[in-house]
C-alpha cells in the first residue's frame, strides 16, 4: 500500500508496522469489526487497511496536527474517507 508518509511515522516499511498490517488480517479472516478505534494514528495505514478489509466505520486519533492533516490526505488519497475519519485530539479526554 503506497502513500505519502509526509514527516509523520508510518510509511508501511517499519518491521512493526508490517507485523500490525499482517495482525489486523489475520484478525479480519475470523470476523469483520464493524467499529475500529486507532489511536496514534500517524499516517493512517492501519486505518486504511482495515477499511480496505471491510471495517464499516474507523476513528483515527493523533495528537500531532501533522500526522492527523497526513492522514487525512491519504484517507482521501485511498478513497476511504466515507469510513475513516480522522480527529485530532487526546486518547484521555476524546469522547468524555
Amino acid at each position: 500500500m503506497k502513500l505519502n508518509p509526509g514527516v509523520v511515522f508510518g510509511s508501511g516499511c517499519h518491521p512493526i508496522t508490517i507485523k500490525c498490517l499482517e495482525s489486523i488480517a489475520i484478525i479480519f479472516q475470523s470476523g469483520k469489526p464493524k467499529t475500529v478505534l486507532y489511536f496514534g494514528c500517524g499516517t493512517g495505514i492501519l486505518s486504511i487497511a482495515a477499511a480496505k478489509l471491510g471495517a464499516k466505520k474507523i476513528v483515527a486519533l493523533d495528537l500531532n496536527n501533522l500526522a492527523v492533516e497526513t492522514a487525512r490526505e491519504n484517507v482521501l488519497l485511498k478513497r476511504v474517507e466515507t469510513t475513516v475519519e480522522v480527529i485530532e485530539g487526546d486518547a484521555f479526554n476524546w469522547g468524555c
